[in-house]
Formats: structure tokens, C-alpha cells, sequence
């Protein structure tokens, strides 16, 4: 998935509003983070001892969800978007 801190959300849409034309903008960090990455990091960072279990998506899940996303974030960044904060320092303000 594709994750942004809400502080850069923020600032992305203020952007928008101020610098933007109508239409459509994805607001987005530009690169995705694997969900095992991110559990298995808070994990590392909370020194959790917990055993994490993966399980198959139902097949409803399967046929209606994405596998891999990533925001396609070029018209935000032409305003001069970028992210401040990365997955790594937004999941230490969540912990």
C-alpha cells in the first residue's frame, strides 16, 4: 500500500487548494510499503513477542482487491509536492 503521514496530507491538499486546478490530484507517498513490512517493524520497534499468522484473503478479498498499489502522484509533485515525513517516522509517532 501506499501510506502518507496525515501531516503531509495536509500540507498536499493546502497545496492543491492554493496552487491546483480543478480536477483530480493522488495524493501519495510514490512508493507502496508491504503490509508484512509494516507489522513486522511496529513488531521490532514495540519488541513485541507476539506470533503474527498469516491467513488467506477470503475470495471475496481476492477478486475485489488490489495487490499492489502505488499512488501515481506526478501532477501533486509538478506543484511542488513532496513528503517530509517517511512510513518509518510516521509509524514512530503511531507506537
Amino acid at each position: 500500500r501506499d501510506f502518507l503521514h496525515i501531516d503531509d496530507c495536509v500540507r498536499g491538499i493546502k497545496l492543491i487548494m492554493d496552487k491546483g486546478e480543478n480536477g483530480t490530484y493522488n495524493l501519495g507517498y510514490g512508493k507502496s510499503i508491504e503490509i508484512g513490512y509494516a507489522i513486522d517493524l511496529a513488531k521490532e520497534r514495540l519488541k513485541s513477542k507476539s506470533k503474527i499468522k498469516s491467513i488467506s484473503p477470503p475470495k471475496f478479498h481476492k477478486v475485489v482487491q488490489v495487490l499492489d498499489f502505488e499512488m501515481n502522484t506526478d501532477k501533486v509533485n509538478k506543484l511542488g509536492f513532496r513528503p517530509k515525513i517517511s512510513f518509518e517516522e510516521g509509524l514512530n509517532t503511531i507506537l
